[in-house]
C-alpha cells in the first residue's frame, strides 16, 4: 500500500481527532510556554508537523507569531493540511514547512517512506536528515547518539544564528 492510499482512507481521517489534539496542545503551549523547539515520534511526528503548518497558516492569516524555532521527527509521517481534511504530500501541495528540521529516520524501518514524504514537506535548506540503520526505533547506540548529537548541534546553531549551543 502506499502513502497516497494510506493516508487518504483510514489512518488520517481523523479530522476530530487531530482538531481536538491540536486544542489540546495550544492550550499546554500557552500554559507552559514559550518553547523553542517540538519533537515526535511516528504518529507523534504527524501530529507536530500538523500543528507547525497550523501555525503558520494562523502566522499567515491572523499575524500570530509561530512558537518553534525548529523541530526534531524521529520515524514520522506527513502531516495533515492545517485544515485538517487530507495530507500534505509535496508532489501535491504547496505547503512547507518552514523552520529548521531533523530528521530521524532509519533505513530498515519499514515505513521509511513515510519519514521521507514528511521530509519533503520540509524546506530543504534546512531539514536535517539523520539515518541511523535501524528499523522504526530510537537509537541507542552511543556512537549513533553521539552523531545524532552532532547533527541536533548544528541545527540549533542554525536556529540561533551561528551561535553554539554548548
Amino acid at each position: 500500500m502506499t502513502m497516497r492510499e494510506l493516508m487518504t482512507f483510514g489512518v488520517a481521517r481523523t479530522d476530530k481527532s487531530a482538531a481536538h489534539t491540536l486544542q489540546y496542545l495550544y492550550d499546554i503551549m500557552e500554559k507552559e510556554g514559550p518553547f523553542d523547539g517540538i519533537v515526535g515520534y511516528s504518529e507523534g511526528a504527524t501530529i507536530a508537523g500538523t500543528l507547525l503548518l497550523h501555525e503558520q497558516l494562523l502566522n499567515d492569516e491572523h499575524g500570530r507569531t509561530p512558537t518553534f524555532k525548529c523541530a526534531m521527527f524521529f520515524g514520522g509521517w506527513p502531516p495533515m493540511k492545517p485544515t485538517l481534511d487530507g495530507i500534505v504530500l509535496a508532489d501535491e501541495s504547496e505547503l512547507m514547512i518552514d523552520i529548521p528540521t531533523c530528521h530521524i529516520i532509519g533505513s530498515l524501518d519499514p515505513y521509511l517512506h513515510g519519514n521521507m514524504a514528511l521530509y519533503n514537506v520540509c524546506d530543504p535548506d534546512t531539514a536535517y536528515i539523520f539515518d541511523h540503520a535501524k528499523g522504526h526505533t530510537l537509537p541507542r547506540d552511543k556512537h549513533m547518539v553521539k552523531e545524532l548529537g552532532d547533527t541536533v548541534r548544528r541545527m540549533i546553531e542554525e536556529v540561533n544564528g551561528g551561535i553554539s549551543p554548548c
